[in-house]
């Protein structure tokens, strides 16, 4: 009886001590369970309080872990990252552009064409890529929110986008004022090419920043605002339509057999403004075409101080009775205004 007690008791103990050890194995398991559980809230919690820092664009992005091989994972999780916060500051920028060129009084109701639509949308990317060249931070967090999954978050400081995006669109703008202003400002000391240069440095910058997108602006100091594609042709297109070419001397002149003149031509280019006026214009740029006959003239020809020209003619064909010249204002020379 001695001996079945003992092998009674010895039983017992085995079924106690395997009972304890699965009783310890879930215990372990549930353990590990919410470990793991608390992990992921806290986690969560951190990167959702991140997230609504509002010194920072924030993207996410999230990608399967297959078979464990997160060197696949990762780099689809940080394009994906890159692309949600690529969205949100392309959205941004195209507020900042149209905020930019629009006027103040109307920008919130300011519509524009399908072409200007895509321009906008064009340089919304160049920003965007821009300001996304240099992200400081991108971090990686594995079997979140579930497991065999991983995200990426990555991020860019708000004052650096001001810095890339507003900041130099805003600085763009008062260039491209800045030199219509000095354009104007040369014009009425009459130094029209000086003019001519400033508005077409105005006009270079605004094609290339801009996509000559319809900018607004005060650029006259009046108080009222005017779109300063339009105001730029209609100073140039005045400005070159308005200059006059002449002779000195309005008398024939004569040559001999021998095709030599006694006194070489002198022509004269001017400004007439709308009230009458006339001034001289330095620095013209001019080319010398042959409507009847032919002579022989340099390449290159240009006004001096006064608006003067002495045109340096020489072999002129005596072939015919007459020869005719025609004098004209050499806008190939003028740097930009095919812009125009």
């Amino acid at each position: 009886m001695k001996n079945n007690i003992v092998i009674l008791i010895s039983l017992l103990l085995t079924v106690i001590s395997v009972m304890s050890c699965t009783q310890h194995q879930n215990n372990f398991g549930n353990d590990s369970i919410r470990s793991e559980q608390k992990r992921k809230e806290e986690l969560d919690s951190k990167i959702r309080l991140m997230v609504r820092d509002d010194n920072y664009y924030w993207g996410e992005g999230m990608a399967d872990i297959v078979e464990g091989r997160y060197s696949e994972a990762r780099p689809l999780a940080r394009d994906r990252a890159m692309n949600d916060l690529s969205a949100r500051i392309r959205s941004q920028v195209t507020s900042e552009i149209k905020r930019t060129i629009s006027s103040k009084a109307t920008y919130q109701d300011q519509l524009y064409s399908e072409t200007e639509q895509r321009i906008i949308e064009e340089r919304s990317i160049i920003y965007t890529d821009e300001v996304l060249s240099d992200i400081d931070f991108v971090r990686f967090y594995d079997d979140f929110p579930r497991d065999n999954v991983i995200t990426c978050i990555v991020r860019i400081s708000r004052s650096r986008y001001q810095e890339e995006v507003e900041e130099r669109l805003n600085d763009n703008k008062n260039m491209i004022s800045a030199y219509i202003h000095n354009g104007d400002q040369e014009f009425q000391a009459k130094n029209l090419m000086n003019a001519l240069h400033h508005w077409t440095q105005a006009k270079d910058i605004m094609q290339n920043i801009f996509g000559n997108l319809p900018i607004t602006q005060d650029i006259t100091g009046d108080g009222r605002e005017e779109e300063l594609n339009s105001y730029l042709n209609e100073r140039i297109t005045e400005t070159l339509s308005n200059i006059r070419i002449e002779l000195a001397d309005d008398d024939q002149i004569s040559y001999d057999a021998q095709g030599n003149i006694g006194i070489r031509p002198v022509i004269l280019a001017h400004y007439e403004s709308r009230d009458g006026r006339k001034y001289s214009v330095a620095s013209l740029p001019l080319r010398i075409n042959e409507t009847q006959g032919q002579v022989r003239l340099p390449s290159e020809m240009m006004t001096r101080s006064h608006g003067q020209l002495e045109l340096n003619i020489s072999n002129i064909d005596t072939g015919f009775v007459n020869t005719v010249l025609r004098a004209e204002i050499d806008t190939d020379r003028i740097d930009r205004i095919n812009l125009f």
